[in-house]
């Protein structure tokens, strides 16, 4: 008889610690600590430590820059000088104010030791010139405040959420918050700053909004590509006018394009305010015997008035025809022509700040071809902008597009190769310092 071994047994499975669930937050308990909690994404790390972190939140994208570099010690410190003399004169101008108006409710000085002035008129026309500069140096204090603590202590924090994006400025316990919707943000832009840090802006169809001032220049290419990809912009076209600008219809026929009529009734609107405090100043120094002094903010308030009835009563308006522009102006209803241009150019520019100023021009004669350039062209600014080619170039295109002239766009790299070389040129054929020179000038970029 056969018997056989029964199979042997498999060896039991090693044995293996269950993996515990997901954490969840239980309602009541721990919801508000967990909801809390951040998942940072690609934080940014500067020389002198962390200080621009980017991360998303259950709110939204979000990032926070704070200021850095040991150059903002020193502005801060003259501007800490000069809060201390503000802040001098403005108890002075208060006390002497406040001792204004106890003489003139109890006939009285403020102090036993001040003489009694007669002449009641004097005083309340001294006042009220003392009471128009206490309000300019308080506003100017105020913004100097402001300044002092961004210095310090600044920090940027930006939201993007689903309707707009969130800015929120802070210098110390100030803090500004301002809310954009994200239908009226057109595109981003940098400018340069302070020192080594840089601004971006926004672009949007009410002006340009400060976004933040903080940043350097590695930090400023992240938050403009993820600003860029979060809030979904794309490319401007020409198509449309710039902030700022319309395009009306004329009593005797036609289109115009001229600067917003809102803007130029707002600023009306405050020179007449500016006006009527200058005459107020004007009538009660006159009234008070002192009619020398008192020409003083007259003249200014005649000045004042008098750009407030340009504004609200006349404008510039720029027209166009086959290969041709002409600027008007109209006052109540009278018009008469300016000036005629045929090319458009797109120039840039540095003041003395080292900014960068991009300004379109109509000129009168055509744009120059090769050869020696002329000295002096008549033209006519049109609009101008600082840090940002933007807005005037939008709207030398869309110019162009109405008239049929070609726009000259001088500020991208190759037009700016192409002038050097045609200067290199020039300097060569000039004699034999001209060629010396030319050789020291560098070449274009990409050739060696």
């Amino acid at each position: 008889m056969v018997t056989t071994r029964p199979a042997r047994a498999a060896a039991p499975p090693e044995y293996k610690r269950p993996i515990p669930p997901q954490r969840r937050a239980l309602p009541g308990r721990g919801a508000a600590n967990f909801a809390s909690r951040r998942l940072t994404l690609r934080p940014v790390a500067a020389k002198t430590g962390d200080t621009m972190v980017i991360e998303r939140t259950f709110e939204g994208w979000q990032a926070s820059v704070r200021a850095r570099g040991f150059a903002r010690y020193f502005g801060a410190a003259f501007l800490g000088l000069w809060l201390c003399g503000w802040a001098a004169g403005e108890v002075f101008v208060v006390v002497f104010l406040v001792g204004i108006a106890w003489q003139g409710l109890t006939g009285q000085p403020i102090h036993p030791g001040l003489p009694t002035i007669e002449d009641s008129t004097a005083p309340l026309a001294v006042a009220g010139l003392l009471l128009l500069w206490l309000t300019l140096w308080t506003l100017g204090g105020v913004a100097a405040l402001w300044s002092f603590l961004r210095m310090l202590w600044a920090e940027d924090r930006l939201v993007v959420r689903s309707d707009a994006l969130v800015v929120v400025r802070r210098a110390g316990p100030v803090s500004r918050s301002r809310q954009i919707p994200r239908e009226t943000i057109r595109r981003l832009y940098r400018t340069s700053g302070r020192g080594l840090v840089g601004k971006l802006m926004a672009s949007t169809t009410a002006g340009s909004i400060l976004i933040t001032d903080c940043a350097t220049p590695e930090e400023l290419d992240q938050l403009e590509t993820e600003l860029t990809r979060e809030l979904g912009l794309k490319a401007v076209t020409s198509a449309t006018l710039p902030a700022g600008w319309e395009e009306i219809a004329l009593p005797e026929g036609g289109t115009a394009l001229v600067e917003s009529p809102a803007t130029r009734r707002r600023y009306a609107r405050i020179l007449s305010a500016i006006t009527t405090g200058l005459l107020l100043s004007t009538v009660g120094i006159a009234g008070g015997g002192h009619p020398l002094l008192a020409a003083v903010p007259g003249v200014f308030a005649g000045l004042f008035c008098w750009g407030a009835v340009r504004l609200g009563y006349g404008r510039h308006e720029w027209r166009w025809s086959a290969k041709r522009l002409r600027l008007d102006w109209r006052f109540r209803g009278q018009v008469r022509t300016v000036f005629e241009g045929d090319s458009l150019e797109l120039g840039v520019s540095s003041d003395s700040d080292g900014d960068r100023w991009y300004e379109l021009k109509a000129f009168a004669t055509p744009t120059p071809g090769p050869g020696p350039a002329p000295k002096s062209r008549k033209h006519k600014a049109i609009a101008r902008s600082m840090g940002d080619p933007l807005e005037p170039r939008a709207l030398g295109e869309w110019l162009a597009l109405r008239c049929g002239i070609a726009l000259q766009d001088n500020t991208d790299t190759s037009a700016r190769a192409a002038q050097t070389e045609q200067l290199r040129k020039q300097l060569a054929a000039s004699g034999k310092l001209g060629a010396w020179i030319a050789n020291l000038l560098p070449p274009p970029r990409g050739t060696k």
